[in-house]
């Protein structure tokens, strides 16, 4: 018996599409043009060994390990164009599917460069120079003669991207700076990124940027690129990411002649400190939506943008640092000063590689970390590993104390005793002396660590022997529920004593725990003492719950 012949869709479903609906599934199937690392601000170093941007015919390797820039989203147009004579005719009539154009000076990008500036009409351009092969600054020429072709298109070219080695860039960036003809470039945005190429290298030499139109310009980004910042105006987007060390005059004013700001993320080790006088008014920026200042340092005077600007409640703020500050950062900033006084819920992670952070669980949105490594922009760029072993559990809370927490979360995972903080109890006392206002406290920790909670918050504060006598102090005096999420190690009976002498001494001291939680089941021996000084016991994840009625 014959085996039957699959059927052939002599008119498929999709042909049926009237070209508005497949127009707009090209345009899902292409996505949102945008430079490397952009999308999710993951890393991104150019794949230095490819030749990238072949014409419409040309067959490349797309394995992980040799797949060139750009992207599927780029050569999307492309595969579009290829399918029928229809897709071909919708993809050639259709402008925005042809406005991005990555240029890397090879013979076949020549073609696909004149291609899609003709096919993009009168749409705005974004241009990406990016993938030169290493070590052969002749090919840097080769994509500047490229790039060149847009000279005719040059009005057009509103956002720019250069994702090179620093000493290629050097040569784009110097090249475009110069007073030529590429002098007539208007562009909106510029996104440099020198990838982790940027780290190793050692030319101390400040790379000068283009002037621009201040009219226009709005968006600047440069990371691992040691640019010279020159004195902007207008931007509504600024995002410094270890370059190197910056004039703070030309910073400041540059902050200070754009109002309109929306977006700081200044991550820098830190400032030069020239002898001009550095303003003392404030700007205020009404419009700021996100300020991250990153520092590799311990001085304030890295946090000086901090100092010299207001901003609204609802700016989502990011501060890190390493090791502790001299003093609290909102001492010198009102806005800092008014986010910090409303954060009643917050939750802080202490881990051996990213160090400490506390993140505030709903708005105002806040997030004080203090890292443990930093990469060091002073040349040769290297990765320094912060002291993060004399830094203390409360580091954070000193640089950003918050008078209105409530309920916090604390989370501490086991790791090994040579890396990472290490463990005392002068730590955890000083931690929970920094939150006296706390009313809820959830605390995931090894079993390991549950010794130093318990004896920070059930060990009285011997300010003299008459007080101690009569009424003892006891830390997070106002603390009446607490949640023990026991990880690591099962706790054993004599860790559940510890937490039942906690409870008594505090109660006795009229500062009772009223609700207390467990992971696990508390032992019914323990159980009998634990009534007396614990109104709730509540093993979390179990129906049974234990209470004592008055």
């Amino acid at each position: 018996m014959d085996a039957a012949e699959p059927p052939v869709l002599v008119n498929p479903p999709i042909s049926r599409l009237p070209d508005d609906t497949l127009y707009t599934i090209f345009l899902l199937l292409r996505g949102r043009p945008c430079f490397p690392g952009e999308s999710d601000n993951a890393l991104y170093n150019a794949p230095l060994d490819t030749q990238g941007g072949g014409a419409e015919s040309d067959e490349r390797d797309e394995s992980p390990s040799n797949a060139p820039y750009p992207p599927t989203w780029v050569t999307m147009s492309i595969i579009l164009s290829h399918v029928c004579a229809r897709w071909r005719t919708l993809a050639l009539s259709s402008p925005l599917l042809w406005n991005f154009i990555p240029i890397t000076g090879t013979y076949s990008n020549r073609m696909m460069v004149d291609a899609f500036t003709t096919r993009s009409l009168d749409q705005p351009l974004s241009v990406l120079l990016t993938t030169v092969p290493r070590g052969i600054n002749g090919h840097i020429y080769d994509l500047l003669a490229t790039a060149s072709g847009l000279l005719d298109v040059a009005p057009r070219v509103e956002q720019m991207g250069i994702v090179l080695p620093p000493s290629q860039a050097r040569i784009v960036l110097q090249t475009l700076a110069s007073p030529t003809e590429y002098s007539s470039f208007r562009v909106r945005k510029l996104w440099l990124d020198a990838g982790l190429d940027g780290m190793l290298d050692g030319d101390p030499r400040p790379i000068t940027l283009p002037t621009v139109d201040p009219l226009s310009f709005r968006f600047l980004r440069a990371r691992y690129m040691p640019i010279a910042l020159i004195a902007y105006r207008g931007l509504v987007h600024l995002e410094l990411f270890s370059v190197a060390p910056l004039s703070s005059v030309v910073l400041l004013s540059t902050i200070r002649n754009s109002p309109q700001l929306q977006i700081i993320r200044l991550r820098i080790s830190a400032f030069r400190r020239p002898g001009d006088s550095i303003p003392t008014s404030l700007v205020h920026l009404a419009d700021l939506q996100e300020l991250v200042l990153d520092v590799g340092g311990t001085e304030r005077s890295a946090f000086i943008v901090l100092f010299h600007i207001t901003f609204p409640p609802t700016t989502k703020v990011d501060l890190r640092f390493i090791g502790q500050l001299p003093s609290p950062l909102y001492k010198r900033s009102a806005s800092l000063r008014e986010i910090a006084a409303t954060v009643e819920r917050a939750s802080m992670q202490v881990d051996p590689s990213d160090g400490l952070l506390l993140k505030s669980d709903e708005p105002p949105a806040l997030a004080v970390g203090c890292d443990g490594s930093f990469f060091d922009v002073r040349p040769p760029w290297h990765l320094q590993l912060a002291n993060v072993s004399r830094a203390q559990l409360c580091d954070v809370l000193f640089a950003v104390p918050l008078p209105a927490l409530t309920e916090l979360n604390f989370a501490l995972e086991r790791w090994d005793s040579e890396e990472g903080i290490p463990v005392s109890q002068d730590r955890f006392d000083a931690l929970f002396s920094a939150v006296p206002t706390v009313v809820a406290l959830s605390t995931r920790i090894d079993a390991r660590y549950a010794g130093y909670v318990i004896a920070a918050l059930g060990r009285p504060l011997h300010a003299s022997v008459m007080v101690e006598i009569l009424r003892p102090t006891f830390r997070c005096p106002r603390l009446r529920r607490w949640t023990i999420l026991w990880c690591g190690r099962a706790p054993s009976i004599d860790d559940f004593w510890l937490v039942e002498r906690c409870c008594a001494a505090r109660a006795a001291a009229g500062v009772p725990i009223d609700r207390l939680g467990t992971t696990v089941k508390v032992p019914e021996l323990v159980m009998g003492s634990l009534r007396r000084s614990v109104s709730e016991v509540v093993v979390l994840g179990d129906d049974r719950l234990y209470s004592t009625c008055c």
